[in-house]
């Protein structure tokens, strides 16, 4: 038998050797000329039975040749060593490292690393879409007004002009720390822009002097920095409808009548149709009385199958209710609750409702998600709690789905797997939404043991308003990526009927949005 393998390994190395000196002509035999080459370094290299037939099968593959179904490639390659699967490896990986280029040559400062005026100024179309504007923001242009006139004293012997904005992003970026949905990018030659929301009206001038005192330490001399260095300008973000434009444009007002003012600093335009915030002293108040009387709304959107239209399971929004009876979005109550130390207990409410919901209404007639910190799910005594209560009833592990941001992944992706690994072993479901929001490499999708991803409504919003279609080659490339590794790519805010048509052609297999369906309230899950 090993005869029979030996010889059937030379016969097909010989052929696919064959196909290797093919190349030299083109003319002739064009059609091997790209993977003739690969065929060769299979079977030379690596050598043997198993190989040969893999490189054959890569051959065929090549030129949508059916494979024959006797052999199994993947369980060849488990034949091999760790350094040959590494190979395969870094192979898989090209595409969604391709995508994610294309997306940083469209997206991203390369002086900076920040996004850029494009990648701002499509977060901010995002917010402004009619279902997102929930909760007050904050706009902050900031100019370095002054690096002109540094740049020709003797300072800059010691720092350059682009190491000076290099450091300004990087103080910047330190500065907003404390606010995770915060996004900063670089908006021209020596400019930054700053949108953050939620944000309550008491954050502001504490926000500012943050931002001043960043730059303050700036590595030049005392007399540029107290003379006229740099400027911010703020602008709140209300509720009502407005344009970019009309932001932008109030912004730079403020920042003009920062520069007027003549020394560093900062100054806010005052809109007289703003809200009134709540304090953080009626935050808590708010959190306490949710916690105490379990009193939180929950409205489902549900997620569809495109092609059979059929329900893959029905998203959970959390609202709570004011003194007023007035609902507060999450947008809204997260980062405060965050910021409070509420959020672990706000989601045991969340879920403890939602379980309760799931038991005694009998109404869950599909799987339901539900959206977790990434704080809950850190917290061992949550995770203990959580198992404990899905526990009650053996149709609750397959009907809770859990779902968890992309943003808070950097620094706790080990404890994060751990976690999942635990759920997914009694049976959980565990996603990752918001995917591709940040411009960060997206490596983690390969480690995570997730059972699918939703990619953010930023890219989706920017499908077909690219002339090199970078958003579309990033979404093929996930969809390569989740068929690769085993998950399911899903879509939100899905709008138009275009936007479909992509996402089903780009490989996304379902998702959410207002043309598939709003939100209602969870009693009525029943008439989805």
């Amino acid at each position: 038998m090993i005869k029979m393998k030996q010889a059937v390994s030379l016969v097909l190395s010989f052929v696919l050797i064959m196909l290797a000196l093919s190349a030299t002509m083109p003319t002739i035999f064009p059609f091997w000329m790209s993977w003739g080459m690969v065929g060769i370094g299979l079977a030379i290299i690596w050598g043997g039975f198993a190989p040969s037939f893999l490189a054959l099968e890569l051959i065929l593959l090549r030129h949508n040749i059916k494979v024959p179904p006797f052999w199994n490639w993947k369980q060849t390659i488990e034949a091999l060593d760790e350094k040959i699967i590494e190979k395969m490896r870094s192979v898989e990986r090209v595409p969604l490292h391709l995508a994610e280029t294309v997306r940083k040559q469209e997206y991203v400062d390369q002086q900076t690393n920040l996004g850029n005026r494009r990648f701002f100024d499509a977060r901010l179309d995002v917010f402004l879409l009619p279902e997102q504007r929930t909760g007050e923001g904050l706009l902050i242009l900031v100019a370095l007004t002054g690096i002109d006139e540094w740049e020709q004293s003797e300072d800059n012997q010691v720092t350059t002009r682009e190491e000076l904005i290099q450091q300004s992003a990087i103080l910047l970026g330190n500065a907003l720390k404390a606010y995770p949905h915060a996004v900063l990018s670089k908006r021209g030659k020596s400019d930054f822009a700053i949108f953050i929301h939620p944000v309550p009206k008491n954050q502001n001038h504490k926000i500012a002097d943050k931002l001043e005192q960043a730059l303050n330490s700036l590595p030049i001399s005392h007399s540029y920095l107290s003379d006229n260095f740099f400027h911010l300008g703020l602008v709140r973000v209300g509720t009502q409808a407005t344009t970019r434009h009309d932001l932008l444009a109030k912004a730079d007002l403020a920042l003009r009548n920062a520069q007027l003012k003549g020394s560093r600093g900062w100054f806010e335009l005052e809109d007289e149709e703003e809200t009134m915030a709540r304090g953080m002293v009626q935050w808590r108040t708010l959190f306490e009385s949710t916690i105490n009387q379990q009193k939180v709304r929950l409205w489902v959107q549900p997620i569809q199958y495109f092609q059979s239209h059929e329900i893959l399971h029905s998203e959970i929004f959390a609202r709570l209710v004011d003194m007023n009876g007035v609902d507060v979005s999450a947008d809204e109550f997260i980062p405060m609750a965050m910021a409070s130390g509420f959020m672990e207990r706000i989601d045991r409410v969340i879920v403890d409702q939602v379980i309760k919901w799931m038991i005694y209404q009998d109404q869950a007639q599909h799987p339901v998600c539900v959206n977790l910190s990434t704080e809950s799910l850190l917290s061992t005594q949550f995770i203990d709690w959580l198992i404990q209560r899905l526990s009650i009833k053996p149709s609750l592990i397959q009907n809770f789905i859990i779902e968890f941001a992309e943003r808070p992944l950097a620094g706790s992706e080990e404890s994060l797997i751990e976690v999942m690994l635990k759920l997914k072993n009694l049976g959980v479901r565990v996603g990752i939404d918001h995917v591709g929001e940040q411009l960060v490499t997206l490596d983690y999708l390969e480690r995570l043991p997730i059972d699918f991803a939703k990619i953010h409504r930023s890219v989706i919003n920017k499908i077909g308003r690219s002339q090199i279609q970078q958003e579309e080659i990033f979404i093929e490339s996930l969809s390569q990526v989740a068929q690769t590794k085993g998950f399911q790519l899903l879509a939100e805010g899905i709008e138009s009927a275009a936007q479909l048509e992509r996402l089903v052609k780009d490989g996304v297999v379902g998702g959410q949005g207002y043309l598939l369906g709003t939100p209602i309230p969870l009693e009525k899950l029943r008439s989805v």
